[in-house]
């Protein structure tokens, strides 16, 4: 079985990675803060998995950073 990526989540992982490498934090350092495994922020961050909205939070305010969400053009 391939683990497939979905261009949002791959986009948003993109993301999430960058926020975490600018503020210094391995993926261990992010999971054991959000009460997460490792395995998962590996996988948000490899766009195979997206997080729930309260895990999106918690992860942005660890690494000190927030996101705009805004309604569909």
């Amino acid at each position: 079985m391939s683990r497939r990526k979905y261009p949002n989540n791959a986009a948003l992982g993109a993301q999430l990675r960058a926020f975490r490498m600018a503020a210094g934090l391995t993926q261990r350092e992010v999971a054991r803060r959000v009460k997460v495994s490792p395995n998962t922020i590996t996988h948000w961050e490899g766009g195979h998995r997206c997080p729930m909205i309260l895990d999106l939070d918690a992860y942005l305010r660890v690494v000190g950073a927030s996101i705009t969400l805004g309604a569909p053009s």
